[in-house]
């Protein structure tokens, strides 16, 4: 009986997620920008298609993840996940249904403000976007940037790693002043991305993550599509190529890495694939640790949110002061007591909510994604509308803790563009 839940809701699954996606993409290519159009495709390709993978490829040997071998086989488990994906997919279905999605047309050149602000805007994204160079001169051992990944290698020590948490900072900042100037230019825009290519290297470099590459390259996709440009057969080929790109930079990456820290070669790259372009093995094991006390994640309800609450008070203060969510998720993995890796596995906010408040934390998450993404349907200029979509993206592929910073400058931003609105209205 298991097994026919299994394959029953994996069916419904596919059918209604596949539904879904070719609804959103065909919204966006008919000119209907809303944040959870974009969310629908994001969600499809780190939730759906795992699972379409393990029918068609198998289901990896998770060698290296001792907790996630055989959590694919559990049909109970695997069902859950799929009821799971369908209820989500269900919640963005509906939030995309109930509002007059025709007054979401927004303009791609709308960015707001006088012309004194839009001048002022112009000059502050140049700053950002030079900033991480500049910031190179006040650092500790700046030649250590001569190599790439300098953090995934361990070549950092405390102070340098200290100042590498900045530069990592402003160089994701500088990657979006990029799309800044590639978003307001109307004329002369190939041109515009050539000129800006090799200096986008350099803070690629400096970065030395691929996320920020594959995020620079699905919001230049975006922008693209909100500019027309990649319609029809073109926007086919565009997205394709760029799709290539980023499936040969992530295994360009890995290779670099490997050979520069002496990893496994043999290693699987099948496996690897899975475990950074795939939710659906983290969201599993949450799933089965509530149905397993001897597998949980956190070790009290609550921790991880307990974290974004105190994540600026030093540990030295608090010493039992609860882990990042990533750091809890790995230690699981591993099954070994929650401790500080030094890196951490990829999670989502859809198991995160699981994990700290049991399956009715499930119910809840979605909504916040809603949340995020009506905020962004409502923003009076299309930058915060765009940065909505990033942050969003942030929040269903990471941890918070990675990009908290610029989470909290996007509440900033979003609270002020709310405000002032409320008084264009008043008034």
């Amino acid at each position: 009986m298991i097994g026919i839940f299994y394959y029953f809701t994996l069916v419904v699954m596919l059918i209604y997620s596949v539904f879904l996606l070719f609804r959103s993409m065909n919204l966006i290519l008919n000119g209907y920008y809303r944040v959870i159009y974009f969310i629908v495709i994001i969600f499809y390709i780190f939730f759906v298609v795992p699972s379409i993978m393990n029918v068609v490829f198998g289901v990896p040997e998770y060698s290296s993840q001792p907790a996630f071998s055989g959590l694919h086989e559990d049909f109970l488990v695997s069902g859950i996940y799929n009821l799971y994906i369908i209820y989500i997919s269900f919640i963005f279905h509906i939030f995309g249904k109930n509002s007059n999605i025709s007054s979401y047309k927004l303009s791609i050149y709308k960015v707001g403000g006088s012309k004194g602000l839009y001048l002022l805007s112009i000059l502050v994204a140049v700053l950002f976007l030079f900033s991480p160079v500049l910031l190179l001169l006040f650092a500790p051992d700046p030649s250590v940037y001569l190599n790439y990944g300098v953090s995934t290698r361990g070549l950092l020590d405390g102070e340098s790693q200290d100042f590498h948490n900045t530069i990592n900072l402003f160089t994701r900042i500088a990657s979006f002043s990029a799309l800044f100037f590639i978003f307001i230019i109307r004329k002369h825009l190939i041109q515009l991305i050539i000129i800006l290519s090799p200096y986008l290297f350099i803070i690629f470099w400096l970065n030395g993550k691929r996320s920020i590459v594959i995020s620079f390259l699905l919001l230049l996709i975006i922008i693209l599509i909100m500019k027309g440009m990649l319609k029809g057969l073109k926007g086919v080929v565009v997205g394709v190529g760029i799709l290539i790109i980023c499936i040969s930079f992530f295994f360009g990456y890995q290779q670099i890495i490997d050979n520069l820290i002496s990893y496994d070669l043999d290693r699987d790259h099948y496996q690897d694939y899975r475990v950074n372009f795939g939710r659906d093995d983290v969201t599993k094991l949450t799933i089965l640790s509530e149905l397993d006390d001897n597998r949980q994640i956190l070790e009290k309800r609550g921790q991880s949110f307990i974290f974004y609450l105190t994540i600026f008070v030093p540990r030295e203060l608090w010493n039992e002061k609860p882990l990042p969510y990533a750091q809890y998720m790995t230690s699981a993995i591993f099954n070994t007591e929650p401790r500080l890796w030094g890196w951490g596995m990829t999670t989502s906010v859809l198991e995160e909510f699981i994990a700290n408040l049991g399956f009715i934390g499930g119910i809840i998450a979605p909504f916040s994604i809603i949340t995020l993404a009506r905020i962004g349907d409502r923003a009076s200029n299309s930058l915060l509308f765009l940065f909505t979509i990033l942050i969003t993206i942030f929040f269903l592929t990471v941890h918070l803790s990675s990009f908290f910073v610029l989470f909290v400058i996007w509440a900033v931003w979003a609270l002020k563009d709310h405000f002032k609105n409320k008084v264009k209205i008043v008034a």
